[in-house]
């Protein structure tokens, strides 16, 4: 399992392919910490849905 950080994260939300392919090829995990941070960066409900779809 590969621990990554909130910025891996983001660029995978943009679509960013080399996020995108890291991601769904591996075992990742993020910490407590991270997911604070990608929660407090959302402006509204949608953003907040959208990150939950993606991540959990």
């Amino acid at each position: 399992m590969i621990l990554v950080d909130t910025d891996i994260i983001i660029d995978y939300l943009r679509s960013d392919k080399k996020a995108i392919d890291f991601i769904e090829n591996s075992a990742i995990c993020i910490t407590y910490f991270t997911e604070l941070e990608l929660l407090a960066g959302c402006s509204n409900k949608e953003q907040m849905k959208e990150l939950n779809d993606n991540i959990y």
